[in-house]
């Protein structure tokens, strides 16, 4: 059962999350997050159909943030999920060009 308990306070600590370039060109992209506390960002990219190809974490200090993402995808469509502390706060779909 998938509830939104969480989303709220996370949304409060996390004000702008910004994936880019996507489509993604080459084997590497970036995220840009500007958080009001510190705390552990975990990106996790799945495939269509669900299986987890990469976990990444990354230490998150108060203000703005830059995790660099180095994996190198075939073309297609991807999901992902981005977490804050456990709690995940952002779905969405990577393309890859």
């Amino acid at each position: 059962v998938y509830t939104n308990v969480g989303i709220e306070e996370v949304s409060n600590v996390i004000s702008r999350v910004h994936l880019y370039p996507n489509p993604v060109l080459a084997p590497a992209f970036h995220i840009e997050i500007t958080s009001t506390e510190k705390g552990i960002l975990q990106l996790e990219i799945l495939d269509m159909a669900g299986k987890k190809l990469l976990s990444q974490a990354a230490s998150l200090q108060l203000g703005h943030n830059l995790m660099n993402v180095n994996v190198d995808l075939a073309r297609g469509a991807y999901l992902y999920r981005l977490t804050f502390n456990g709690t995940v706060f952002k779905n969405g779909k990577l393309i890859r060009h």
